[in-house]
Formats: C-alpha cells, structure tokens, sequence
C-alpha cells in the first residue's frame, strides 16, 4: 500500500517539499524561519521551498507586519494537481499520435547500430536475469556463484529465478566451475530442464557470468565489490559466442568428471 511519501513523490514533490507539507499540514500558517527550525534547514532553504509549493497551489501567503506567512491549501487541491497532469498528458499523447508518422517515415531499422545496454548495481543484474525469464528461450553459458554475492540478487535469485525457471518450458545446457556450490545448483538441473558439465576452477576460473539466449548474450558480475553487466542483442555476436560456447561445451564433455552426460551434444 503507497504511503503518504509515495502519494507526494509520485505528484513531483522533492523530499524537502514533502517534509514541509507535511510538517505545515497539521500546524496553519508559519513564516520561513520557524519552518527552517522544524525542518532543521537554512532559512533560504525553507523560504525556496514554501514558495515553489505555493507555485504548486499547495500552500498560500498572507502577510502581517511585513513577515510572509504560509498555510496549506485544502488537501483536495492535490486531485486538482493530479487532473491537471492528466490533461497535460492526454494533450501530449495527442500530439504525438499525430506526429508519429513521421518519425516512422524516418526510422530505418536496417541503420540502427546493435543494441547495446549496460546495467549498475544489484537490481540492475536483477533485471538482467529477469530479461533471461521474460524471453523464455533456450539458455547456454556458464556460471559461477561467488563467495561475496550480492544478498540483493542471492534473495532474488532463490525467491524469484528459480522458482520462475522451473515453471518455465526452456531448456538450459550450462557449463559451471566444479566447486561445492555449482554442485550444489546442479541438483536442480532436473527441475530446471538444465544440463550441466563442470570444468576445474583452478584450469578456468568463471570471474563472470555468461548467458546466450535468442539473439542475445549477456554478462554479468554479482560480486557486492562489482555488481554490472552488459547485453548485447546482435543476431551475429550471439551466433559467434554460441560456437566459441560450443567448442567449450565439446571440450567439457571429454573431462572425466562429465562421464555421465560425455553424449550430451548441442
């Protein structure tokens, strides 16, 4: 359920305008330097501040004995911001419907340079896989979880990504790092359609992580010193990392801890 900070955001009230409207709400009229006290800002901070409120029809003026005071409009005025930012937006959505012939007039997909898109920070590699989830196509790569994962993506990826990849129809070949924690993964490669062959850390170490899917590859770290990552939707790089990803594959088959699925072929 929104709160009262999430109704005021979502009306385009910085944190200051939110501390100050609410902190006036229940009071009546103030001048700028007893609102600076309360909200333990700069007199000018707190002056600025009721002034744009005041521009937003939030708060009023009156004046005695040459100190400006403010009040709060009634609450409802806060549905009249809201209307009004509707009909600015309908009036833009119309103008676009009307223009936008011309920019299809102008857009030639066969020019656009590859889709390139970078991701920061731990729910940006969130999105990462989330993508992964929402194309729902056959998965190549490989994987290592590190020590220090991001708790962030770690809850994700438990709460969110695997329950989600066991309900959904794709298939996965993955190549992991033969370590106590990729075995442990790999109990789920059943429920995860998934097959997995394991190369040593020490020969190859896994610093990223690496997902082929569609016409798209995609790298990621979930380390909490280095949470990034990159996806690159390019039809011809993803078909060239698909037979680098295959020439390791065939090498993976041929190790002796891959006995079991030596037959396993893409």
């Amino acid at each position: 359920m929104e709160t009262t900070l999430d109704i005021l955001k979502l009306l385009g009230l910085n944190e200051t305008e939110i501390k100050a409207y609410l902190t006036l709400l229940p009071l009546g009229p103030l001048p700028a330097s007893v609102l600076s006290r309360r909200l333990h800002v700069p007199r000018s901070t707190a002056k600025y501040t009721c002034e744009q409120l005041a521009e937003k029809k939030l708060f009023s003026r009156s004046q005695k004995n040459q100190t400006i005071f403010y009040y709060p409009n009634d609450p409802k005025k806060l549905e009249e911001i809201l209307d009004e930012e509707n009909r600015k937006l309908d009036e833009k959505r119309k103008i676009l419907k009307k223009t936008m012939g011309r920019f299809l007039e102008l857009y030639q997909p066969g020019n656009t340079l590859p889709n390139i898109t970078y991701y920061e920070g731990a729910e940006g590699v969130c999105e990462m896989l989330e993508d992964v989830l929402k194309e729902n196509q056959p998965l190549y790569g490989a994987l290592s979880i590190s020590d220090d994962i991001h708790p962030t993506i770690e809850h994700y990826w438990k709460e969110r990504y695997i329950p989600e990849r066991k309900r959904l129809d794709f298939t996965a070949k993955m190549i992991f790092n033969d370590e106590g924690k990729m075995r442990d993964y790999s109990k789920l490669d059943a429920a995860m359609k998934r097959t997995t062959l394991f190369i040593p850390k020490e020969d190859s170490p896994f610093d990223v992580c690496l997902h082929i899917y569609g016409e798209k590859v995609a790298f990621y770290s979930h380390r909490k010193s280095d949470t990034s990552g990159v996806i690159i939707n390019n039809p011809h790089i993803s078909k060239m990392m698909f037979s680098l990803f295959k020439m390791a594959w065939n090498f993976a088959r041929s190790l002796p801890e891959n006995k079991a699925d030596k037959n396993s072929s893409l």
